[in-house]
């Protein structure tokens, strides 16, 4: 399906536990459109759900999903796939707006992913994963039939080893990653 093309920051083994997550979820739900951001270093759990905050101060997480308000300085890359007319094979398209945009702080927390896409799916991944030996990946699925939002971190020590997720069994994780 789709490939990353590493930085020299990016651990090898990272991006391919990446790619395999993103693949992996892609087959299973299907969704129209795809999203593929990299964030400069790695991020926690806390960004799950984040909509921002509330007078510039209060952190909020709201039950309606919005894109989580990562600063534009953070984002490495936005890749955005779409659905061929053969409904098969995703095909790379520029993003007409980037998702991660400066926002006033109340527009931040209505970037909603319900009015981004009837069917898509967002996968925020961490760079820096070479010299830092942590990477987290958070996922939002969101289709008619489907709404999830999950998050997983890794860190290396001799292998690549899954850390902490949130709303998701690590089971789930480790049945992608021993797939081939």
């Amino acid at each position: 399906m789709i490939d990353i093309i590493p930085t020299s920051d990016d651990d090898l083994d990272f991006i391919s536990i990446v790619i395999r997550i993103f693949n992996e979820n892609a087959v299973k739900y299907n969704p129209n459109e795809l999203y593929l951001i990299q964030i400069d270093n790695w991020f926690d759990h806390k960004w799950l759900k984040y909509s921002g905050k509330r007078s510039g101060i209060v952190p909020i997480w709201k039950h309606r999903i919005t894109v989580p308000s990562f600063t534009p300085n953070r984002v490495l890359k936005e890749t955005y796939y779409i659905k061929g007319s053969e409904k098969k094979e995703y095909q790379e398209k520029t993003l007409i707006k980037s998702l991660h945009q400066y926002y006033p702080a109340k527009g931040s927390e209505r970037y909603y992913i319900d009015e981004l896409t009837e069917s898509g799916m967002f996968l925020w991944y961490s760079g820096n994963t070479k010299a830092n030996k942590y990477g987290s990946v958070m996922i939002y699925i969101y289709t008619k039939e489907h709404s999830k939002q999950w998050y997983a971190s890794f860190v290396l020590k001799d292998v690549w080893e899954l850390n902490k997720t949130k709303r998701i069994d690590p089971k789930e994780i480790n049945i992608i990653l021993s797939s081939e």
